[in-house]
């Protein structure tokens, strides 16, 4: 497992150190089933800690972009 997906910014997951857009619409896009995430993206995306991606996850990165 990659030491920066389990130490890193909850939502990155491209691993760059930084929320984007391109975390943004890979989220929404494993939801909707046209993006498969590894296992390390997965556990990145998964703000809340709860073992899944779920609509929260998804809406806490797009409020953090939004500055919300």
């Amino acid at each position: 497992e990659n030491a920066f997906w389990s130490e890193g910014l909850k939502g990155d997951i491209d691993g760059d150190g930084k929320l984007s857009v391109y975390d943004y619409l890979n989220i929404k896009a494993h939801l909707t089933g046209g993006v498969s995430l590894t296992k390390e993206q997965i556990k990145a995306a998964d703000s809340d800690g709860n073992g899944k991606i779920t609509v929260a996850d998804y809406l806490s990165v797009k409020n953090i972009l939004l500055g919300r």
